[in-house]
C-alpha cells in the first residue's frame, strides 16, 4: 500500500474509477450480523430471510423485510443499506448507513460504503472523513487506506479547497480577506497570502521547510501595518496562531484589520488528541477547543461562531466573529458550509447528468434539495431514477406523540427513561453516545431533523450543551453520578438553555456557582415496570444478598501502578523519587481517617495532602486523584462489611474477586442481569445489602429505590441523606459500622414480621412518591414553567 506510486494528476480519476468499480461489484451480505446477540428472535429471524432474499436477488422483499424490523438496529439498517447501495440508491443508503453507524459506529465497512455513498453526491470531504474512520476502526481496511491515499494526494496537488483542513474554511472567502502564514498554499486565489517568508523563497524551518511561499505581503502575522483599521472581511489562518510568542497579541491584532461582522478561521492543532507542542519546534502554544475559547473570551469584540474537528485526532477549526456593538454573533457560518455543501452537490448532479450517470445525479440532486429546498433543482430525481422500494416515512414510524425527546446515550439507566417517556406518551430518539464524545456533523443533522422539544443526557456533557445552545435547542442533564472532570465546571460551556437535575445537592450548588441558571435538586426513581415486587424463586431465594463489585481493581490501583513505573523508571531523580514516597504517604493518611465508615469525606482538606500530584500526574485533576484514592477507601469498607456479613450465609452477585469470601461462609453467585435478575433477586432476599461510595454523602443511589420498588427490606450504609426520600428506621434499615451490619442482619433475620412491616412501609412510600414517570412529568412541568418548551400539556403529549 504505502510504496504504490501514483501521479498526482491522476489522482481524482483514479479514485473516481475506484469507486464506480466498487459501486459496479456484487454486494456481499455475509457480514450484515455484526452483533446478533443483541437482536431478538423475532427480529433475527425476519432478517434471516431478508439476507437471504438479498442474496437471491430479489431486492424489493428483501428490503420490505428489512423494514419489519425497523430502524432500531445496526443490522437492519446496515442491511437496508447495503440493499439500497447495490440498487444505486446513494441518497438512501446514505441514511440508512447513518442510521446503522449510530447503533455500532466500530465497524471500518459501514464507515466505507457511507463514504462511497457521500463521494457519489458529491460530498468529497465528508467522504474523506469516513473513509479516515473506516481505516481507523479497521487498521487493515486496504480498500479505504487506498481510498484515503488518493485523496491525501489529490488535495495535496490537484484539489486543494478539498483539503479537510481547508473545506471549514471555504465559507468565508467573500470580499477582501487574508491567509496568515499561507506558505507554499493559499487557501482561495483571491485571498491576500501573508507569511513570513516572501513569496518565491523556500522556507528555512518548521513544517513548511523546503517549501517556495506563495505569500503576496511578507509580514508577521501579529504585526499588519498594511492594513487599516476595518479594512478586511475575513483572516483565515491554519496551524499558525500557536507559534507565536503572544496569541492574545495576535488575535487583537487580526481583530483591529477586521470589518466590523468579519471573521476570523482558525485550524489548530488539538491537544486533546496528541502532544501537540512537541510535534513541532516551532510550536509554543498548545490549544484545545475550550482553552481557545477561554482566550478569546478575554477580547470583547470576539465571539466564537463555530467550533469542530478538521481531521481526526489532529485538528479542530474555530470561526471567530467581530461583533462589533452587538455581544451575539450574527455570521451566518453555518447556512454558509450547508450552501456550499449543496453547490458541490449541484455541481456533482450536473457532471452525472451530462455523463449520463442517471443513478448518481438522481442522489446527487436528492442531497441539493435536502441541503438547499429553495435551490432550482436540474431535474426531477424520482422521474430521473425511481425508486422501487417501500417508502418509509418519518412520521409514518413516529409514536404520534407532540412532545419529542432525544435521548443522547444509551445506557441501562437511559433505556429506562426513554421506556418511561414512550409510555408516557413521549416520542423519544435514542442516539447511541460516547461521554467523551463530541457532537459532529452526522449527530447534528439527526437532532435537527428530528426537531426535538428537548435532548437530554445522563450527567453533563460539556460539548452537547455546547452544541444544543447553537442549535437553539434545550439541554437537559439529570445527573445520576459526581465527576472529576475539570470541564465539567468551566463557565464558557453553560448556556441559559441548559437544564440541570441534579440527585445531589452539593453538586447541583456547583453548577448554581458557575452560572447555570436553571438547576434544580432531582432524586433518583426506579422504572416501577420493571422493579416490583416479584414471588419468591427458589433460583434467587437467601436469607441475605449482596449484588454489586468488590471494586478490587479500580481507579487507585490504575494510580498506583502509574507510580511505580516512575519509581522504577532511571529518568526519575532523587526529588521525584520522595515527591512519589510523599504522596503515597498522603494516600495512606487519607485512608486511614476511613478505616471505619464514622469518618465524613472532606476533599478540600484532602487536597492539601497531596499537593505533589499536580507535578507527578499532571493529566489528573486533584478532584480525580481523590476519587480514585476514595474508590479504594469504598472497596475497603465494603470488604469489611461483607467479611462480617460472611459467617451469616451472604449470597455475593458480582465480579468473580467475591469467589474468594465463600471460605468465610459467603456463597458467590456469579454476575447478575440488572432488568432480568436483580427486581427477583431484590424480591426473593430476606436482606438485601447496600454500601456507599464513600464520596456519595449527600445522595440517594438508584440501589435504595430499586430494592424499596420491590418490596425488599434493606439494610443499608448509613447516610443522613436518606431521610430526604424516606425514613430512617421505618422504611429501611442503617448501620454505621460493619460490625453493626452483622448484628442488624441476624436480629432482623429473626424477627421476619418486622422485616416484612419495614420493608412493606418502604415499597408503599417508593410507589407513591419515586416513581420515574413522576420524576419526568416533574422534569416536563419544570421546563413548561421555565419557558423552555411551550405548555406541552395543552399539545396533548402527556
Amino acid at each position: 500500500m504505502d510504496d504504490i506510486s501514483i501521479d498526482p494528476k491522476q489522482a481524482a480519476d483514479i479514485l473516481d474509477t475506484l469507486v464506480g468499480k466498487f459501486c459496479s461489484m456484487p454486494v456481499d451480505y455475509s457480514d450484515i450480523f455484526v452483533a446478533p446477540d443483541r437482536l431478538d428472535a423475532r427480529s433475527l429471524d425476519i432478517l434471516n430471510q431478508a439476507v437471504v432474499a438479498a442474496v437471491e436477488g430479489d431486492s424489493v422483499k428483501a428490503y420490505d423485510l428489512a423494514l419489519k424490523v425497523g430502524g432500531a438496529s445496526f443490522e437492519s439498517s446496515y442491511l437496508r443499506g447495503k440493499i439500497l447501495f447495490e440498487s444505486k440508491f446513494y441518497f438512501e443508503a446514505a441514511i440508512a448507513f447513518s442510521d446503522a453507524i449510530f447503533q455500532f459506529d466500530r465497524y471500518g465497512e459501514v464507515w466505507f460504503h457511507y463514504a462511497i455513498t457521500n463521494y457519489q453526491m458529491g460530498l468529497f470531504n465528508e467522504a474523506y472523513l469516513h473513509w479516515a474512520e473506516a481505516a481507523r476502526v479497521n487498521k487493515n481496511h486496504e480498500d479505504a487506506r487506498l481510498m484515503l491515499k488518493l485523496a491525501n494526494i489529490m488535495t495535496e496537488n490537484t484539489h486543494p479547497a478539498l483539503q479537510m483542513e481547508a473545506e471549514p474554511m471555504m465559507p468565508l472567502i467573500l470580499g477582501e480577506g487574508i491567509d496568515v502564514g499561507c506558505g507554499a498554499r493559499k487557501i482561495h486565489p483571491d485571498a491576500i497570502g501573508v507569511d513570513l517568508t516572501a513569496g518565491g523563497d523556500a522556507a528555512g524551518k518548521g513544517g513548511e521547510k523546503g517549501r517556495v511561499s506563495v505569500a503576496d505581503v511578507q509580514a508577521s502575522g501579529d504585526n499588519l501595518p498594511m492594513f487599516t483599521d476595518g479594512q478586511l472581511d475575513y483572516v483565515i489562518a491554519r496551524h499558525n496562531l500557536e507559534h507565536y510568542i503572544d496569541p492574545l497579541k495576535t488575535l487583537e491584532e487580526w481583530t483591529r484589520v477586521l470589518k466590523p461582522g468579519g471573521v476570523i478561521g482558525l485550524v489548530l492543532p488539538d491537544d486533546e488528541a496528541f502532544d501537540t507542542i512537541n510535534a513541532d519546534e516551532t510550536h509554543t502554544h498548545v490549544f484545545t477547543q475550550s482553552s481557545l475559547k477561554n482566550l478569546v473570551s478575554l477580547l470583547p469584540r470576539l465571539c466564537v461562531v463555530e467550533e469542530g474537528i478538521c481531521v481526526p485526532n489532529w485538528s479542530f477549526y474555530a470561526i471567530i466573529e467581530k461583533t462589533g456593538s452587538l455581544s451575539k454573533t450574527q455570521y451566518p457560518y453555518r447556512q454558509k458550509a450547508i450552501k456550499l455543501k449543496a453547490q458541490r452537490a449541484g455541481e456533482r448532479a450536473k457532471e452525472a447528468l451530462k455523463s449520463g450517470m442517471i443513478d448518481i445525479a438522481s442522489s446527487a440532486i436528492k442531497k441539493l434539495a435536502e441541503l438547499d429546498p429553495g435551490a432550482k433543482l436540474p431535474a426531477d430525481p424520482e422521474a430521473l431514477f425511481p425508486f422501487p422500494f417501500s417508502k418509509q416515512d418519518q412520521a409514518s414510524i413516529k409514536t404520534g406523540a407532540r412532545l419529542r425527546v432525544a435521548m443522547m446515550e444509551y445506557s441501562i439507566v437511559t433505556k429506562d427513561w426513554a421506556y418511561t417517556l414512550m409510555r408516557m406518551g413521549v416520542d423519544v430518539l435514542e442516539i447511541p453516545f460516547g461521554h467523551k464524545q463530541k457532537i459532529d456533523l452526522h449527530t447534528e443533522k439527526t437532532v435537527k431533523d428530528f426537531q426535538p422539544d428537548f435532548v437530554v443526557t445522563a450527567n453533563y456533557r460539556p460539548h452537547v450543551a455546547e452544541s444544543m445552545a447553537l442549535f437553539n435547542i434545550p439541554y437537559v442533564c439529570w445527573g445520576i453520578d459526581t465527576s472529576a472532570l475539570d470541564s465539567y465546571w468551566r463557565h464558557d460551556l453553560v448556556s441559559d438553555n441548559t437544564h440541570i437535575f441534579h440527585f445531589s445537592k452539593i453538586e447541583a450548588e456547583k453548577f448554581r456557582k458557575i452560572g447555570v441558571k436553571n438547576v434544580t435538586w432531582l432524586p433518583l426513581a426506579s422504572n416501577m415496570e420493571r422493579f416490583k415486587p416479584f414471588p419468591d424463586n427458589p433460583d434467587f431465594a437467601c436469607d441475605i444478598s449482596f449484588v454489586g463489585a468488590t471494586a478490587t481493581v479500580n481507579g487507585y490501583t490504575d494510580l498506583m501502578a502509574r507510580l511505580r513505573e516512575k519509581l522504577k523508571s532511571r529518568e526519575s531523580d532523587v526529588n521525584e523519587k520522595n515527591r512519589i514516597f510523599r504522596l503515597i504517604r498522603a494516600f495512606g493518611t487519607i485512608m486511614e481517617k476511613h478505616t471505619d465508615m464514622s469518618a465524613q469525606w472532606r476533599p478540600s482538606e484532602y487536597k492539601k495532602e497531596i499537593e505533589d500530584a499536580s507535578y507527578l500526574l499532571p493529566d489528573l485533576s486533584p478532584d480525580a486523584i481523590l476519587f480514585a484514592v476514595g474508590d479504594q477507601i469504598t472497596s475497603n469498607l465494603r470488604a469489611d462489611v461483607i467479611s462480617r456479613l460472611s459467617p451469616l450465609g451472604i449470597d455475593l452477585w458480582g465480579d468473580n474477586w467475591w469467589s474468594a469470601y465463600t471460605s468465610k461462609g459467603a456463597k458467590y453467585r456469579g454476575p447478575s442481569n440488572y432488568h432480568d435478575e436483580l427486581p427477583e433477586i431484590y424480591s426473593s432476599s430476606k436482606i438485601n445489602i447496600h454500601t456507599n461510595r464513600i464520596y456519595h454523602q449527600d445522595v440517594t443511589p438508584l440501589r435504595i429505590f430499586d430494592v424499596l420498588a420491590c418490596k425488599g427490606f434493606l439494610l443499608a450504609e448509613y447516610r443522613e441523606a436518606y431521610n430526604d426520600c424516606f425514613e430512617i428506621g421505618k422504611d429501611l434499615i442503617c448501620f454505621k459500622t460493619a460490625q453493626e451490619a452483622a448484628d442488624l442482619a441476624r436480629y432482623y433475620l429473626g424477627r421476619p414480621e418486622e422485616r416484612i412491616a419495614i420493608a412493606k412501609s418502604g415499597y408503599e412510600k417508593t410507589v407513591e412518591r419515586h416513581s420515574l414517570k413522576g420524576r419526568w412529568e416533574r422534569i416536563i412541568d419544570t421546563l413548561e414553567k421555565s419557558g423552555a418548551v411551550s405548555a406541552i400539556k395543552d399539545r396533548g403529549a402527556i
